[in-house]
């Protein structure tokens, strides 16, 4: 969206390296141009408002900003894992917990862990901590809650720097969220961002399905669902790990016919159920007022993104006017 941008370093096989992410505040914020000169990367963008870069931050009056950053940084590394005997030390078969918040000199930098388990973050020189702000839910420290690391110069590394987290045993906890993608525009297609996540500490095999309110037909989903029934949508997903999350994302046609100021209601849910620990949060109804189109002229295309391409196909669009006289 406008209020947050990103650059990521990838490796020549497309790999990524490190991303770093900024945000902004009610205005919009976004990156127009990058240029990277040896070991040095400049960014120019434009807000109006004030953006977060890092442990950085800038205010802006409806102008641009410019960013200098060094892709010759040190870097801490590490992993968060399941400490799951309580010794303080990983052991095989312990594995690494995804979405764990670090935090870097008990400041604003904080980087989440990978799938496996693994964190960056990455500093100047000197001496620096790091440690978990917020642990996730039904865990533990069995380490010491901060690690540290220092550096004389740039380009270093120091890593095993690493933090267990005891999981408390059989605890079911599943949880979604829906929010929608852009406002329900009477006529115009709009879409629902499904947000999931396993927050207890066993992997589970959860159904993900959204219950559509009447005045929206349904178009198509990322990914596919797996079975439709009326309104109702449903996806199977596969085993999902403690801490581990993902997003479905669904898009509708808007009845041309619903009224202005109609209340839709459309309802996530997440089962299993039975045995969760927070029953509550295994459904979330989303309420969104229909509103009128914020530009009557304007064209739309079926596809919005062509990948992959592997032969000729058709692209399908739509174009509304009116009559101002």
């Amino acid at each position: 969206g406008y209020n947050s941008s990103c650059i990521i370093k990838l490796d020549p096989n497309g790999n990524p390296i490190w991303v770093m992410g900024s945000k902004g505040g009610a205005g919009p914020q976004y990156f127009k141009n990058v240029k990277k000169d040896g070991d040095e990367i400049t960014i120019i963008g434009y807000g109006t408002d004030h953006i977060v870069f890092g442990a950085d931050s800038v205010s802006t009056t409806d102008g641009g900003f410019l960013i200098r950053m060094s892709d010759n940084a040190n870097v801490i590394e590490g992993v968060a894992y399941a400490d799951l005997n309580n010794n303080g030390q990983q052991d095989l078969g312990e594995n690494g917990i995804p979405n764990v918040f670090m935090r870097l000199n008990n400041g604003n930098y904080v980087s989440n862990t990978g799938a496996a388990g693994n964190y960056n973050l990455y500093t100047n020189a000197g001496t620096h901590t790091v440690d978990i702000p917020n642990l996730p839910l039904y865990h533990t420290l069995t380490t010491s809650p901060t690690q540290s690391a220092t550096f004389v110069g740039m380009g270093n590394a120091d890593s095993g720097n690493d933090f267990g987290l005891y999981p408390t045993p059989n605890v079911n906890d599943l949880r979604v969220n829906i929010a929608p993608i852009c406002p329900v525009a009477a006529g115009y297609v709009m879409g629902y961002s499904i947000y999931y996540k396993n927050m207890g500490t066993t992997t589970q095999t959860p159904t993900v399905s959204i219950t559509a309110d009447p005045n929206l037909s349904h178009l198509y989903s990322l990914p596919t669902e797996s079975t439709i029934n009326g309104q109702v949508l449903t996806w199977v997903l596969p085993s999902l790990p403690p801490q581990a999350d993902g997003f479905v994302n669904v898009y509708f046609q808007v009845n041309q016919n619903t009224v202005i100021g109609t209340l839709t209601s459309s309802i996530a849910e997440i089962t299993p159920i039975s045995g969760d620990v927070v029953p509550a949060d295994n459904t979330y109804n989303t309420l969104n007022y229909v509103v009128a189109p914020y530009d009557p002229n304007y064209k739309s295309v079926n596809i919005d993104t062509l990948y992959p391409i592997t032969g000729p196909s058709y692209l399908e669009y739509e174009i509304h006017f009116q009559n101002l006289g």
